[in-house]
């Protein structure tokens, strides 16, 4: 493979390529799709000077472990993953640069408000081959993306060619601060189109009552637990079209909010839709979040989406002003440019000039830099080249920090969720667990399953021992890290 790529060296959960989806098609059973989070790609997008439509990757949860083998500008919006850059938290929001060889990993730390969706933004973009218009993922359908699926192991992606250099990237920032919507507060909703198959008390209890979001949920729809909501003449319906945020009830009672990843048509009453305002909120709704509703008119969801539209215009970013890598004043106030001042003077150290020191000098062949400057606040040591010693790696998505893998007495180990969802000891409710407390079990070896978005995944001994008790129930909710069981050393 030629030109710029970066290889998944672990894929995450399920990390799929997305742009704003496919408009138009609803007609040939072809649905919208894209980022859920449309806001989170448009902003970081650009942050990197990319078109508001280029291809970016859309984290789910659990994030890949990523290696960039050209130097590149990037930009993490969306949900705190836990992303590292070489062991570095990156920050969210703005753009950062990356160097060849350089690995992002992500360790979520999971709790209430994390959100469920993250989106790395490159300059240039991914450059897939577009299908229908888009480059977007259809896991559904199977098109689009890399092959229609989710990354694996070993995909290399490749990238566009940005729009304008590095330094020029960097200085860019958001013009006010990020959306952060609080999973807490409601989702609004108008009412209908079919509100009339619904019981007074069903329509109370759904704007008044919490639903949770169910592990089965994913990027086609959130099944929602709850109370039963009534209906008046049974859940069977002709057969329609369905828009994106549509809540329809099947005849168990229970909600399934579609988000713009849904099918086309449906045949199930629909309770309520989630206004365009508040489709992104839906998007980073977590497997065990609490979902609100609340009843607007028309006219005010029109007017909250215009207002949210506007907000990702072109005038959401600015430029920094430029500034050249220097020296700052002795008090260590910002220096005034002038023609006087001799070329590669700074008028102030920001993240863009010690980026820009740093590539300079390793283009000219420097392998150490030790920078401090008290008025700054900055301390730096680097060292790079042949003789520089190699960067612990960071610990992958699938690895679990070593501290809360550890028990609180002697030598006992912990066994901890690789992610969030529901724990389950047997693999069917017929089978037997596949470990009993006093068992012996060898490193790796399966002690149960967790699943979430429809998916099941093992959780393992981390070393042999001999099992003690396990602190959650068969059939709970658990967090990314949560301790689910402890082992002692194994009998000598």
């Amino acid at each position: 493979m030629t030109g710029r790529f970066l290889t998944v060296i672990e894929p995450g959960l399920q990390t799929t390529v997305q742009d704003l989806g496919r408009t138009g098609l609803l007609r040939y059973g072809v649905t919208s799709g894209g980022a859920l989070d449309q806001a989170a790609l448009i902003l970081g997008n650009r942050l990197v000077g990319n078109p508001p439509n280029t291809a970016g990757l859309e984290i789910t949860l659990v994030g890949p472990r990523i290696r960039f083998d050209d130097p590149l500008v990037l930009a993490l919006t969306g949900a705190d993953l836990g992303a590292r850059l070489n062991g570095t938290p990156v920050p969210l929001w703005q753009p950062f640069m990356v160097d060849a060889g350089d690995e992002l990993v992500f360790q979520p730390s999971g709790g209430d408000g994390a959100g469920a969706r993250s989106y790395l933004c490159l300059a240039g973009g991914i450059a897939v081959e577009p299908v229908m218009g888009s480059r977007g993922t259809d896991l559904f359908g199977q098109f689009g993306g890399l092959a229609g699926r989710a990354l694996r192991a070993g995909d290399k992606l490749p990238l566009g060619e940005p729009g304008a250099g590095h330094d020029d990237l960097l200085r860019r920032r958001l013009a006010a601060a990020p959306p952060r919507d609080d999973p807490r507060d409601p989702l609004r909703v108008v009412l209908g189109p079919q509100r009339d198959r619904f019981t007074e008390r069903a329509i109370a209890v759904f704007l008044d009552a919490p639903y949770t979001v169910s592990p089965k949920a994913d990027r086609m729809g959130l099944r929602l637990t709850g109370p039963m909501l009534e209906l008046t003449r049974g859940a069977d319906a002709i057969s329609e079209g369905i828009h994106q945020g549509s809540i329809q009830v099947p005849g168990d009672g229970q909600p399934i909010a579609l988000t713009r990843a849904r099918q086309t048509i449906g045949g199930y009453p629909k309770i309520a839709t989630v206004i365009g305002a508040d489709l992104d909120a839906l998007g980073q709704l977590r497997p065990g979040d609490d979902a609100r509703f609340t009843a607007i008119d028309v006219g005010g969801a029109r007017a909250a989406t215009l207002d949210y539209l506007a907000r990702l215009g072109p005038e959401s970013v600015t430029t920094e002003p430029a500034v050249t890598t220097g020296w700052p004043s002795p008090a260590g106030a910002a220096v005034t440019a002038s023609k006087e001042e001799p070329a590669g003077m700074a008028t102030e150290w920001t993240p863009a000039a010690v980026a820009h020191l740093v590539r300079e000098l390793r283009a000219a062949g420097v392998g150490y830099l030790k920078l401090e400057i008290a008025s700054a606040g900055l301390k730096l040591e680097l060292r790079w080249g042949a003789a520089a010693e190699p960067v612990a790696a960071e610990s992958t998505s699938s690895d679990i920090d070593a501290d809360s893998a550890e028990a609180s007495a002697g030598s006992t180990m912990a066994i901890v969720a690789p992610m969030l969802g529901v724990f389950y000891r047997r693999a069917a409710p017929e089978q037997p667990p596949y470990a009993e407390i006093n068992q012996t079990v060898e490193a790796g070896q399966a002690v149960g399953l967790i699943e979430v978005m429809k998916t099941y995944h093992e959780v393992t001994a981390p070393s042999a021992g001999v099992l003690t008790e396990f602190l959650v129930e068969d059939g709970q909710f658990v967090e990314y890290g949560q301790v689910i069981a402890r082992l002692d050393p194994p009998p000598s």
